[in-house]
């Protein structure tokens, strides 16, 4: 879209997406990603690349690490399909960089496909697929867990202790 004129629905520079489940994060990156996604579905692989590298590079990248990764590898993933398998290469290769630290399991499973679509390029042989996939292989830390067993004991709330009886409210005792 660099170049042409931007429809009159396109967000400006400080516009805000009404719905937060919609427009997560800068809503400029958030429409290329979606568009992105739109041309993926209609098979326009050059166009969806393009998308996805514009929304990688319109966001910060200290607080949206895990979006940017999960854009690039999305982006490599159309350049792939394309034949260009160096380019995708390199652009795999800004994903893992960027990944460093980020804690979650998209960016794992995004990690094991890209070294699932570099087998078959490593068994001819192709250097910069091998290249990547040692750095691929590189231990990575688990995902974080958000199940209540790893919380620490002292992290859990107090219990509230049953009500107590006023005193002669118990009941028990005989009358005469």
């Amino acid at each position: 879209m660099s170049g042409s004129p931007r429809p009159p629905w396109w967000p400006g520079p400080g516009t805000r997406c009404r719905s937060g489940i919609w427009c997560r994060g800068p809503p400029a990156a958030t429409i290329h990603s979606r568009t992105a996604k739109l041309f993926e579905s209609l098979g326009d692989r050059l166009n969806s690349a393009r998308q996805y590298a514009t929304a990688a590079a319109g966001r910060p990248g200290a607080t949206y690490a895990r979006i940017i990764a999960l854009n690039l590898v999305a982006q490599a993933e159309q350049q792939a399909k394309q034949g260009g398998i160096e380019q995708a290469c390199t652009t795999w290769g800004r994903a893992i960089d960027t990944m460093a630290g980020v804690k979650s399991t998209r960016t794992l499973k995004a990690v094991r496909s890209l070294r699932a679509d570099l087998r078959p390029y490593r068994a001819r042989g192709v250097r910069v697929a091998a290249e990547l996939d040692e750095r691929a292989r590189l231990p990575r830390p688990p995902p974080l867990t958000r199940s209540r067993r790893t919380r620490p004991e002292t992290s859990r709330r107090p219990q509230p202790s049953p009500p107590r009886q006023p005193a002669g409210a118990g009941g028990g005792g005989g009358d005469s």
